[in-house]
């Protein structure tokens, strides 16, 4: 039971006020030039925000220190190896670790017992640090999971924790992919697929975006505009902190601002499905409808290679009754990974919806497949046995 990390991806908000600007240069990331964005300062004055340090992110306190070095030191003697000891602790000593909503730094996590995914891998990250180990995080893609707020929807985004074995040498003339180790994963499921490596930056960028996404769905925008700014100083070309940056200003009416961000994130970062999806709201909202038309093309063109950010944005075109563009997205998924059950059950709901029977039948058909587990095929048979009596 050995845990994932989750990060909120603000997908969609909608709102339309005044607008204004700031100045635009670059910003140098990485070794590369990336503008910076016109982030109007002036809007998000209202009060002072504490925003806790990324060394207080990872640290523990000293009771807390002996407790895993006193572990340690003694799996260690008994002929262990390091990283394994570091997984041993966490399954034992955190055995029965509670999933709590909110997003807590190591010690907290370490005292309560408790925390949600990203608190976990701070919890994994603060340990090795203290024994030297090497990790890298690893992006997650895995099935959707929604939370909504008013007109507000959270998505959760997972990575793991992947921690190096400090023994391995490897030997000579050969070729390795990938130096061995211990995956700290939380609910692993077959489905999960890892995909690339997460810099510590974005790592971090990941944390002050959780918890300026939560502030936000308070309604503490000054919070969430100081943390986000935080995500924004340690990654600035990170999507996702474009994405919430460029929402906040939109929430503050500031449209202009926020479709210069949209546009810097899409000439110069990674183009992202949830950005590109805000993106073409805000046109709509502003009435510039045959750009919006562009992006959905782009979206439509788009060829990300994880399957489930289809699914996402399938599921939230059904949310808004968008059927044709929903069954589009959830084909696109099955073309893709014919082993996503949820696309087929979906699609499935749209035809009854619709009155098309015949599709609905044959895309039940079509799911069977991929369906193991006794009683969901035994739903999925009675389904289409109903379908065939009417």
């Amino acid at each position: 039971m050995i845990k994932l990390n989750q990060t909120l991806l603000i997908l969609i908000w909608i709102l339309s006020l005044s607008s204004c600007s700031s100045k635009s240069q670059y910003k140098t990331t990485n070794n590369e030039a990336f503008p910076v964005l016109p982030i109007n300062q002036s809007l998000f004055n209202g009060r002072e925000v504490d925003v806790i340090s990324p060394d207080e992110i990872f640290k523990l306190s000293k009771s807390q220190e002996a407790e895993f070095l006193k572990f340690y030191a003694q799996k260690i003697a008994l002929g262990d190896k390091p990283h394994h000891t570091v997984y041993s602790f966490i399954a034992e000593r955190f055995s029965d670790f509670t999933y709590y909503g909110d997003t807590l730094i190591a010690e907290e996590t370490y005292r309560l017992n408790r925390g949600n995914c990203m608190s976990l891998a701070i919890l994994t990250t603060a340990l090795s640090n203290l024994v030297g180990l090497d990790y890298d995080y690893r992006e997650v893609n895995s099935i959707p999971v929604f939370e909504k707020h008013t007109n507000l929807i959270l998505s959760a985004s997972h990575v793991q924790v992947y921690i190096y074995d400090p023994t391995f040498i490897p030997e000579k003339d050969k070729i390795y992919l990938s130096k061995p180790g211990v995956v700290i994963d939380y609910f692993p499921q077959s489905s999960n697929i890892a995909s690339k490596k997460i810099t510590y930056s974005s790592f971090l960028a990941m944390y002050y975006n959780n918890i300026a996404s939560f502030a936000l769905v308070d309604g503490d925008l000054d919070a969430a505009f100081i943390n986000a700014s935080k995500a924004y100083d340690v990654a600035p070309e990170d999507s996702a902190t474009i994405n919430l940056m460029a929402l906040l200003h939109k929430k503050k009416g500031d449209l202009a601002s926020a479709e210069k961000m949209y546009k810097i994130a899409k000439v110069h970062g990674e183009a992202n499905i949830n950005l590109l999806s805000n993106y073409q709201v805000l046109l709509t909202t502003i009435d510039k409808f045959q750009e919006a038309e562009l992006i959905q093309q782009e979206l439509d063109q788009l060829d990300d290679p994880n399957p489930y950010r289809w699914l996402e944005q399938a599921m939230l075109a059904e949310r808004k009754l968008q059927y044709r563009s929903a069954e589009r997205k959830y084909l696109k998924v099955i073309a893709m990974a014919p082993y996503v059950t949820q696309a087929y059950i979906s699609l499935y709901d749209i035809y009854l919806k619709k009155g098309k029977i015949t599709k609905a039948k044959v895309i039940l058909e079509q799911s069977l497949e991929w369906v193991y587990e006794v009683k969901q095929r035994q739903r999925y048979k009675s389904k289409l046995y109903q379908l065939a009596k009417s």
